[in-house]
């Protein structure tokens, strides 16, 4: 049966409404009787109450996308500008991302003016003096590169000139520095509180405790960088700019195995779980860095289509987020052994919902289409059709984008096959195709202790 509550809703995004956009101001009485007050009626008298914005939020975002800028030039660019540019490299596809990122911050930083009072940037010892010269700093590097970007041809040489000015800038100023650490500072607080608990117990060895603080840190501001990663694609934003944010995790993930590395040659004992534990994460860590950044994102500046940059990037959002969240579980299990990813991160249990009803609708399917390959009479056909119009309604959001644009394909060749002549190897491909996802379906992890029953 499938569940209701895991079908994809659109959903209502509210968004702050800047005062000189109004053109109406609206209010309601019920939620079905909205009063409509004409722009005339607005007297300069009227007071303009702005949305308040999470100063916190925003200042570990504003830190992410500056580190971001930095990781992106100094370590990732290559890999995403790929091997077949030309030695003559034309940088203007990097400058257009790199405008867009700028363009963003620009806007997180002037609704942050809008909050200097507030109790957290005092803390930073941030003033507003200082947040307006971090502002046109900003909006001067913006100017340039939008410049840069609409130029016929860049080269490398007025790339890394533009990064080093934009960079040595940014060196001088105290605000970038503050809140790029407090992107990586403040993140471990934003662990679930299980997590957290287990970390913080009295009971663990000084030493552990002094190799999970200089781990887990890393590990959740990587995972916390994600979470913008993850709300681009869900608010459907231009998604070329997250390869900034993935550059960000890119860097703390190697932070983070540098820093295990040089723990375990310090103190190589093997029988230790916790040797063990952080062995593990070390390799498993250095491998999925390499599938996403040498594979999946490999070339992606390159790339036009937009959903080939989406399927391409919710893949390696999805590598990146699993790989973390398995690195705190495993150091999790040498303090607790019971400790599952179900305890600390609801989104598994989401998952494995989601994967029960994809593989049990998919192999409803295969069925149906080799049902219909050795027999395609009408009845088989419509229930073959019925059975994809389900699917494609409702659980075909369960798939990754890139699966989902392959069985869409399918299924239209499936409805336009007007006699049995066209329909039968059509299916007979179908049916290979969907045997390959289906068992890549079943080999989920979250699958693994969920075997399929229905084989017969």
């Amino acid at each position: 049966m499938i569940l209701a509550f895991l079908i994809k809703s659109p959903r209502r995004e509210i968004f702050p409404l800047e005062a000189s956009n109004l053109d109406t101001l609206t209010t309601t009485s019920s939620p079905s009787s909205p009063i409509v007050v004409s722009p005339e009626s607005i007297t300069s008298e009227t007071p303009r109450v702005l949305p308040p914005i999470d100063v916190h939020e925003t200042v570990f975002e504003i830190g992410a996308w500056l580190a971001g800028i930095r990781s992106f030039a100094a370590t990732c660019q290559p890999t995403f500008a790929g091997e077949n540019r030309s030695q003559a490299l034309d940088l203007s596809r990097e400058f257009r991302i790199l405008t867009l990122s700028l363009l963003h911050i620009s806007k997180l930083t002037l609704r942050l003016q809008r909050s200097v009072s507030d109790p957290l940037l005092g803390e930073m010892g941030v003033r507003q003096d200082q947040i307006n010269t971090f502002s046109r700093i900003v909006r001067d590097a913006l100017m340039l590169a939008d410049s840069h970007a609409r130029t016929a041809a860049i080269s490398t040489g007025e790339w890394q000139a533009f990064i080093s000015a934009l960079t040595n800038r940014l060196d001088e100023d105290p605000v970038d520095s503050r809140f790029r650490r407090y992107s990586i500072d403040g993140s471990y607080a934003y662990l679930p509180w299980g997590l957290r608990s287990l970390f913080e117990r009295d009971d663990i060895d000084l030493s552990d405790r002094v190799d999970y603080f200089e781990v887990v840190p890393k590990v959740a501001a990587a995972l916390r960088y994600l979470e913008i990663v993850g709300r681009m694609m869900r608010d459907d934003e231009p998604i070329k700019p997250a390869l900034l944010i993935l550059s960000a995790v890119h860097d703390q993930a190697r932070s983070m195995i540098d820093q295990i590395n040089l723990r375990l040659e310090k103190n190589p004992n093997e029988e230790a779980a916790l040797f063990n534990s952080l062995d593990s994460a070390s390799y498993g860590a250095s491998l999925e860095l390499k599938k996403v950044f040498q594979q999946e994102l490999r070339g992606i500046t390159g790339v036009l289509p937009p959903t080939s940059v989406f399927a391409r990037t919710e893949t390696a959002y999805s590598l990146l987020l699993d790989s973390l969240q398995q690195i705190l579980l495993d150091l999790a299990q040498t303090i607790d052994p019971k400790a599952t990813l179900f305890d600390f991160f609801p989104r598994f249990q989401v998952k494995l919902d989601q994967s029960l009803i994809l593989r049990e609708h998919l192999w409803q399917i295969l069925k149906a289409v080799k049902t219909a390959e050795e027999s395609p009479v009408k009845e088989k056909v419509a229930g073959l059709k019925q059975e994809l119009a389900d699917f494609v309604t409702i659980t075909i959001r369960f798939l990754h984008y890139k699966d989902e644009e392959t069985f869409e394909r399918f299924n239209e060749e499936v409805h336009a096959a007007v006699d049995k002549k066209d329909l039968v190897p059509v299916l007979h491909r179908f049916g290979a195709y969907l045997e390959t996802l289906f068992g890549q379906v079943c080999m989920r992890a979250v699958l693994a202790e969920h075997p399929f029953q229905n084989g017969n």
